[in-house]
């Protein structure tokens, strides 16, 4: 298998479907591109709904759906995906959004001509019709030190050789924050690229993404651990000046952590 499209899930029975149906057209076109779906235990119909209505896939095998007995958070349950998918390559798309159908072809012949172990695509916000961060024409090469002072790129979606991601996951108890696991391929030598290509398709603006200000004020502890964790395991490639600026973050979060939690 060539190409794995992982999608996570949870308490999303509608919405997961137009992620699905896009994935499914990439899938329709090529035999050696599979779906995997992890449903992150849902307390809503969601496993029964994708079944009825992907019946067929199912059966045929083009697509796999795995319900998780306890709530992973979605590193975790990505972490499912990746060690049960049988291609070459994975990538991860997200319950509310959709991959662009137009540039499948283009996206699978870059990949299977790239050596890196992660390459980047860059996404479309689509209620403002709009390239989310800085534009590029052309394929840009990621540094360690590069990622560690500055991303540019806004929301991306990763292609990942498997046996990278199997040897750097992501960290389950950060319930996101997947740049950590990158730092670390870059750290140990591995290569990451920016393409151009717009394949991702998203609503950056909607109330439940991981990006919102409200999202990210209600994953401050998780974002306070992640930050600090950075700048520990970072300190060297960081610099003093960022380390330092990973820490405050990391402090800034954590402030917030402490002021939600004596809202409650």
């Amino acid at each position: 298998m060539f190409l794995t499209i992982i999608i996570t899930t949870y308490n999303r029975r509608k919405l997961v479907q137009s992620a699905i149906s896009s994935a499914l057209f990439w899938a329709n076109h090529r035999d050696d591109v599979e779906i995997v779906v992890v449903d992150d235990c849902s307390t809503d119909s969601t496993v029964s709904e994708i079944k009825k209505t992907y019946h067929t896939e199912i059966s045929s095998g083009i697509m796999r759906i795995i319900r998780l007995e306890k709530n992973l958070g979605v590193t975790g349950a990505k972490n499912v995906g990746a060690r049960i998918a049988h291609g070459d390559w994975i990538t991860f798309l997200d319950s509310d959004d959709e991959l662009r159908t137009a540039v499948y072809e283009e996206v699978l012949i870059e990949i299977s001509k790239n050596n890196s172990s992660i390459i980047f695509f860059r996404a479309l916000n689509v209620s403002q019709n709009q390239l989310i961060g800085e534009q590029s024409h052309a394929m840009v090469s990621v540094t360690l030190g590069s990622m560690l002072k500055n991303w540019p790129w806004g929301d991306c979606i990763p292609f990942i050789k498997r046996t990278n991601f199997l040897h750097s996951p992501y960290d389950q108890d950060l319930r996101g924050f997947e740049g950590i696991a990158y730092l670390r391929t870059l750290k140990r030598g591995g290569t990451i690229v920016i393409a151009p290509i717009l394949v991702l398709c998203c609503t950056r603006d909607g109330h439940e993404r991981l990006s919102t200000p409200l999202s990210l004020r209600k994953r401050a502890c998780y974002l306070a651990k992640g930050h600090l964790r950075i700048a520990k395991e970072f300190s060297k490639e960081l610099g003093i000046m960022g380390f330092v600026k990973q820490t405050i973050k990391g402090l800034y979060y954590a402030l917030h952590c402490v002021k939600n939690n004596l809202l409650k």
